[in-house]
């Protein structure tokens, strides 16, 4: 059911105990005070076309001084890292590389980040083995946090442990694809061609979405593969040129994390069929993609994100929101919000499992990681600037509203809320 309408604008550490004094090498570790300091490291495409990772750091730092960085026995402060490949997109290879390094530190705490699926699948492993926690705030791919085979526990290749340690803020793509079919069906959508990137996030939506399409009326007629970013144009043209002739009204949907192949597809797409309508998940609802897309191209565009129209996060969301623009003179990406309650969410996680100096003394490397993420694993009922959510027992948010967006001067506008209900 589509929901109210408003317009979006700009919308494997050390096991060894840690003493406040040194680290793993035997060097002086940080202090603040009498406090041991512990860091937050973000992983985001810093040179993303666009000022989306940039709003989100700032967003985390805002929180950081709205809650203050003393949190228990220790002092917490925040590492921007950048996992951008050539083209300013998050390369996984990177994202891999970033979070090897920061679970070598024993004084990294925590994990937010990444942007893609693909990344925060790379980085998932060695996170897990050394019981790091992760707040994802963009990822969506299920199988970062749920079996292919639906059975119970945790899927081993991204949580060798058996135990989740990525608690996500954002609904996964079981409910995306959802409101994706949703979305089509309220545009009278009658035939469908899915082009993904064969990667983690694109492969895994394409998959549900051919299968939640024909419950919704519409007819897939095939899925096809952009495997770089020279190949998008030319899938797209041909997507585009398969749907020619169809009665019902046709589209082209694009899923993958690379900014430039989902650009060169919905202008291919566009450019080759005057009818055909161009759907994209939340990787086209970054401004780096939705904002270069040209005027003739936009006015043809879908777009489905996590990211509500912005009465969805109540008063405490506006408020930080503007608190947001008036710091950076200008409307943030709304993705900043789920970095400012990614932030605000680990620095509680960190009070409570890490009270004390006791906490600290008496316990390894791994075990204070772990106590973290087990406060996050226990989120229930929390209100905050992005809604009112529970975590469940594979770290997914209980929240079930996908937005849905066109495009329009640049800018996300003209939000519903599509509720996808109960999804196992």
């Amino acid at each position: 059911m589509l929901l109210g309408a408003l317009a979006l604008s700009g919308c494997g550490g050390s096991d060894a105990p840690v003493e406040s004094g040194t680290t793993s090498t035997g060097a002086a570790a940080p202090t603040v005070g009498n406090r041991p300091v512990r860091v937050v490291h973000s992983i985001l495409p810093m040179a993303l076309r666009g000022d989306d990772s940039k709003d989100m750091v700032e967003a985390m730092r805002q929180a950081i001084e709205a809650h203050g960085a003393d949190q228990g026995a220790v002092h917490v402060e925040l590492a921007p890292d950048s996992d951008s490949g050539a083209d300013g997109s998050s390369d996984p290879a990177r994202t891999g590389a970033v979070a090897r390094r920061v679970v070598a530190e024993p004084t990294s705490i925590g994990i937010i980040g990444s942007l893609t699926s693909s990344g925060s699948k790379e980085m998932a492993p060695v996170t897990n083995r050394a019981y790091l926690p992760i707040v994802g705030i963009a990822a969506t791919a299920v199988g970062l946090t749920r079996r292919s085979d639906g059975a119970p526990g945790m899927p081993r290749d991204v949580a060798p442990t058996g135990k989740p340690n990525l608690v996500r803020l954002v609904p996964n793509d079981a409910r995306q694809s959802l409101a994706l079919a949703e979305y089509m069906k309220a545009e009278s959508i009658g035939d469908l061609v899915i082009l993904h990137d064969g990667q983690t996030y694109g492969a895994g939506l394409a998959a549900a979405l051919q299968r939640d399409a024909p419950r919704s009326g519409i007819k897939v007629h095939a899925v096809n593969v952009m495997a770089t970013d020279g190949d998008a144009a030319r899938v797209a043209r041909a997507a585009a040129l398969r749907l020619t002739g169809t009665k019902r009204t046709p589209a082209v949907l694009i899923a993958c994390n690379s900014y430039r192949s989902a650009v060169a597809a919905a202008r291919a797409a566009a450019r080759s069929n005057d009818r055909v309508l161009i759907f994209g998940p939340d990787s086209m609802a970054l401004r780096g993609v939705y904002a270069n897309l040209g005027a003739e191209v936009e006015r043809r565009v879908y777009i489905t994100s996590y990211l509500l129209p912005i009465q969805y996060y109540g008063p405490m969301g506006y408020e930080v929101f503007q608190r947001l623009t008036k710091r950076l003179g200008r409307n943030p990406t709304p993705t900043a919000l789920y970095a400012y309650e990614a932030m605000t969410l680990l620095l509680e996680a960190v009070h409570e499992a890490l009270p004390d100096q006791a906490s600290l003394k008496s316990r390894t490397t791994k075990e204070q990681r772990a106590a973290v993420t087990a406060a996050l694993l226990h989120t229930f009922d929390r209100g905050s600037v992005i809604g009112t959510y529970s975590i469940d027992v594979h770290g997914d948010t209980t929240n079930r509203l996908y937005g849905a967006y066109r495009v329009e001067n640049k800018e996300l506008v003209r939000g519903q809320a599509i509720d996808t209900g109960v999804v196992s």
